[in-house]
């Protein structure tokens, strides 16, 4: 049986227990996983030639940032609540030699991008951050109107609904790999959707091009377009 859904809340900010350099210090760590969400948003799911990318979450951003490097002909913007986060992804983006006219950040929420206009972007994608979300039907709908018709979206994240296997890994070998952060780990996963959740969701909402499933420790929502 699955439990109930923890909320973890929405901003990712300095404490006294960890700051956001510490915390960006321990994503970098995590290099090898990192560069392969990388291929996959390029190989598999495919951005287009010039696109406007728009990644939700993005925290310290060691994602967007190598997917910029890789594609020099795209530009990103990352929407993040939290401004400590923005903080160290902006250092992060100038020690790797890039500038606002490849990747700029905003801060605010995935419930309301009112900032932005409709059928803005060419490709949206979002990495461990869906659990954050407050209200994923506002966020969904707005994701939606944003995103142009011919457009590709990408979003990962942990799911609640573990299996024997994976709750052994993330128990056992979570405790040894993740060290101090394996806590903080196991809340995202109790913060985490299920994929029945997320596919009523999209159901209420008539979004029925978007594909959902989940691998071995992995939500992922997805959707490539056919059109030319």
């Amino acid at each position: 049986m699955v439990k109930p859904r923890i909320p973890e809340g929405e901003a990712i900010v300095d404490s006294e227990e960890v700051t956001m350099e510490q915390y960006s210090e321990n994503a970098r760590k995590r290099e090898r996983m990192y560069r392969g969400v990388v291929k996959h948003l390029i190989g598999k799911v495919g951005i287009p030639p010039n696109a406007q990318v728009l990644q939700i979450g993005p925290g310290p951003d060691w994602i967007g940032i190598w997917l910029i490097q890789e594609r020099s002909d795209i530009s990103l913007t990352g929407l993040e609540p939290s401004p400590d986060m923005i903080r160290v992804a902006k250092g992060n983006a100038i020690a790797e030699g890039l500038d606002e006219s490849r990747i700029r950040y905003t801060v605010g929420v995935v419930e309301n991008l009112s900032m932005f206009e409709d059928d803005s972007f060419d490709f949206i994608f979002s990495n461990e951050s869906l659990h954050h979300w407050v209200n994923p039907i506002a966020a969904f709908s707005e994701i939606r109107r944003v995103l142009k018709p011919s457009g590709n979206l990408c979003l990962l994240d942990d799911h609640r609904d573990l299996s024997i296997a994976e709750k052994f890994v993330v128990e056992i070998f979570g405790r040894i790999v993740a060290g101090k952060w394996h806590r903080w780990w196991k809340s995202s996963i109790q913060a985490s959707y299920t994929v029945k959740e997320i596919e009523e969701y999209l159901q209420e909402l008539g979004i029925d091009e978007w594909n959902v499933d989940s691998e071995f420790l992995s939500l992922r929502i997805q959707k490539i377009s056919t059109n030319p």
